[in-house]
């Protein structure tokens, strides 16, 4: 409910042109395709350090089917912001836009050996692990890996990323990928 609150304060703020007094709110200057979806970043805020990183996905026909909001300083790459401009390059980088999206199959998700509590180290250099969601089983998890279906991860954190994946017409956040902060 807060993070519907904040969307739409801060998606009519920016729309309807609203200034800020030195303030810091900004979009991302790119967005992220996911599949039939679009991922995009926000920034709402009477200056940049107290400001609120706003990560939306929205299905082709531009309805919100994901959102995250948190205070921008709570993540991770935020120390390089001082202005505006930085600002949209760190939204950029909270969407993945430099490393090409950040966007994969389900198919690379890190395994989850048999008897372990959760998957291994990350697709990337097996050291990290991969915290699925609560509800989100070996069993489920396997199933994932099997779908092939697009998967996407944006920073959350310091130090990890949540990952959404693609499951026909829904859209699941399926657990966090850590890394070193």
């Amino acid at each position: 409910m807060i993070k519907t609150a904040i969307a739409a304060f801060g998606l009519l703020a920016l729309s309807s042109g609203a200034a800020f007094a030195d303030g810091c709110a900004t979009t991302s200057s790119e967005s992220i395709s996911f599949g039939d979806n679009i991922a995009e970043a926000v920034a709402i805020g009477d200056d940049c350090a107290n400001s609120v990183a706003l990560i939306i996905v929205r299905d082709g026909d531009g309805s919100p089917l994901y959102s995250h909001a948190t205070p921008a300083r709570y993540l991770f790459g935020f120390y390089e912001v001082t202005d505006e401009r930085s600002m949209a390059d760190f939204l950029d980088e909270l969407i993945g836009v430099p490393s090409g999206g950040g966007a994969f199959t389900s198919s690379e998700l890190p395994e989850w050996p048999e008897g372990a509590d959760f998957p291994g180290g990350n697709f990337i250099s097996g050291e990290f692990p991969f915290y699925p969601e609560e509800w989100v089983d070996r069993g489920e998890y396997l199933r994932f890996q099997s779908m092939d279906a697009p998967v996407w991860c944006h920073v959350q954190g310091q130090e990890s990323s949540a990952c959404l994946i693609i499951d026909g017409d829904r859209l699941y956040k399926i657990g966090v990928q850590t890394f070193p902060g």
